[in-house]
């Protein structure tokens, strides 16, 4: 079962793996270049509803211009108190930043106030490919496979 709805320009759907509430999952599509504060406190009101499970999309955080590293770590640590008290598994779909001259475009998985896992991207698409070459950046290769445990 899918349900959508909607707050503002953003779209979301409430889902449940099967009838007997095994799994319970809110995935946030935002609009482009949607305000940072605006997306942390509607995440912070979505995971408030304790589902099992909320993401969000690639490139949920900047893009065109890469964040620096340190919004990036402002969004992190905001993540991280979202998650505080909290079994939900946050993925709050990718980082897009730069970081010592290189163009990362990172996921974290985060639950109770811990980061569990990062996966930086292994395999380019051509955003990040025309990013880089835009904004005079190598891109960095991840060597972490998309693997993480969870409860188990």
């Amino acid at each position: 079962m899918v349900e959508i709805s909607r707050i503002n320009d953003y779209n979301i759907y409430d889902f449940e793996l099967d009838d007997s509430d095994v799994l319970k999952g809110i995935m946030l599509i935002d609009p482009p270049r949607s305000p940072t504060d605006e997306k942390l406190m509607l995440i912070e009101s979505l995971v408030d509803e304790r589902p099992d499970i909320m993401m969000c999309p690639e490139y949920a955080w900047g893009y065109d211009p890469p964040l620096t590293k340190e919004a990036k770590e402002q969004i992190m640590s905001a993540l991280v108190a979202i998650s505080e008290g909290k079994d939900t598994l946050l993925i709050p779909g990718s980082i897009f930043y730069e970081e010592k001259e290189l163009l990362r475009n990172m996921t974290p998985v985060i639950t109770n106030g811990n980061v569990i896992f990062e996966y930086d991207k292994r395999n380019h698409s051509m955003v990040e490919l025309m990013a880089s070459m835009a904004f005079g950046l190598e891109t960095y290769k991840g060597n972490k496979k998309s693997i993480f445990y969870w409860n188990g």
